[in-house]
């Protein structure tokens, strides 16, 4: 489970960088004809792909469906074919030796996976925390040390309650909150002219919707915490999001409006260096962005309805871009290697055969007496040439009497459940079950690297059986 989400993660973090790359790498072309509007909202195109992972199926018809097999017809037999190629007694050892690695192998990388998994998980939740614990203590503050006020001119911008308060110690207003939302004033006289320009520009951070957009972008940073690009695509959205909102602010203003909206700005600014606060939509800025905010407004020219047109096509290529090729990886990642659910009806259990396997193996179902299944899971090629040889791993169902003798006797075997009545009992040959000889020809050396690949994955075999009704021991 947890290999997957990392499997996700990356490639949300790989295609959201390489669409974050392509904007910047456009930006000096995309900022002269289409403005700092598309730019602001491109990158809530990043976010979508970071966030949002996508898988494509190429497949179509009966092929698209999950792959089932069910357990063939059984055969009744009274005794195992434990026909194999002629070897000598030491030719166990490097079968067991090969086992061992494959193993420890697998679990060296489940391992790995478990810990970067764990190292992702914390990260993400401290990265939360931080975020949730500074907004409380954001809105314990204000709470605490300001005053909620009457502000009828506020219903001339939006029709949404909102509530105004004044606090002291700050020295620009800000919004903040979705579900209740709050304007936060200064504690400073304020001309009509002044407070009218901040009630505009508040209110269209409102109305579009920025707060909203800067709590994904958090979300989105804490989800993928360990990527540098996640921050530099937060630091973008911000200072678009102040050059956007004073351009539809001042779309419709004459130049002494613009003016007086620009004295406003620097009004509010205080002689000490002004600190961001996150998940809010604040006024000011430091002095470089806001001298990039003043020559944008200055500057403001209008965009033709072609060109917004243009614009919102080239983002819409740009997302579906990114989106289809994320979506061809993830099913390169998933669907080239997903596993066919093999159901055995008579074991009551369902495990995971990897797609590699597919057309290589053969099963069989024996008999031994009224209390006693074998299950048989076998390589085809080893199987048809050597009379019954190839086996990979079997699974035996006997009485519950019968378990604790066959766990003592059988190396290699495991008890994966157990009731009143019967006792599942997971096994893999100790015998060489592949032809490993020194005269061996061309066929059978690729027959015997074919079983030892498909060897390597017994071991998660096993870990995926599942039950009805119960909880496997793995």
């Amino acid at each position: 489970m947890m290999g997957e989400i990392l499997k996700a993660l990356l490639i949300t973090t790989l295609a959201g960088s390489t669409l974050a790359a392509a904007v910047t790498l456009l930006k000096p072309l995309t900022k002269r004809i289409f403005g700092y509007n598309w730019h602001y909202y491109i990158w809530l195109a990043v976010l979508v792909v970071m966030i949002l992972p996508v898988r494509f199926n190429v497949l179509s018809g009966e092929n698209a469906d999950i792959p089932i097999v069910r357990q063939a017809q059984t055969v009744q037999t009274n005794e195992i074919s434990d026909a194999a190629p002629a070897q000598n007694a030491g030719a166990a050892e490097p079968q067991s030796a090969a086992q061992s690695k494959a193993a420890l192998l697998g679990q060296i990388i489940r391992n790995r996976i478990n810990i970067f998994g764990a190292v992702w998980f914390f990260g993400m939740i401290i990265s939360l925390l931080i975020s949730v614990i500074g907004y409380l203590r954001l809105a314990r503050r204000i709470c605490k040390n300001s005053a909620v006020i009457s502000c009828p001119e506020i219903g001339h911008y939006t029709k949404r309650k909102i509530t105004v308060r004044v606090c002291g110690g700050l020295s620009s207003p800000f919004m903040m909150g979705i579900l209740m939302p709050s304007l936060v004033l200064p504690d400073k006289e304020l001309t009509p002219r002044q407070f009218d320009n901040i009630l505009l520009h508040e209110t269209t951070h409102f109305k579009r919707n920025d707060i909203l957009y800067k709590y994904l972008a958090a979300l989105v940073r804490c989800v993928h915490w360990f990527n540098p690009i996640v921050y530099y695509v937060t630091r973008q959205i911000n200072a678009e999001c102040e050059i956007s909102c004073d351009l539809s602010v001042v779309k419709d203003m004459t130049a002494e409006q613009r003016t007086d909206y620009v004295n406003t700005i620097i009004s509010l600014l205080s002689a000490n260096r002004p600190k961001s606060i996150p998940l809010t939509t604040g006024m000011t800025g430091s002095k470089k962005m806001l001298r990039r905010r003043f020559i944008m407004i200055k500057k403001k020219k209008s965009t033709s309805k072609i060109v917004s047109a243009i614009s919102a096509i080239i983002a819409a290529v740009m997302l579906g871009t990114t989106v289809f090729a994320s979506g061809c990886t993830a099913y390169n990642i998933y669907d080239k290697n997903e596993s066919t659910l093999y159901i055995s009806d008579e074991f009551g259990m369902s495990l995971e055969i990897p797609a590699v396997w597919k057309d290589k193996y053969v099963t069989e179902t024996e008999y031994y007496g009224e209390h006693s299944t074998l299950l048989i899971f076998a390589q085809k090629a080893t199987y048809e040439k050597y009379d019954g040889a190839g086996v990979l791993f079997r699974i035996e169902k006997v009485s519950i009497d019968s378990a604790e003798e066959i766990l003592n006797m059988l190396g290699g075997s495991r008890l994966l459940y157990s009731d009143d009545e019967y006792a599942y009992i997971f096994e893999i040959p100790t015998d060489v079950q592949y032809p490993i000889w020194v005269d061996r020809d061309e066929e059978d050396i690729a027959i015997a690297e074919e079983y030892e690949e498909m060897f390597k994955d017994v071991d998660s075999i096993r870990n995926s059986i599942e039950f009805i009704s119960v909880v496997v021991t793995k």
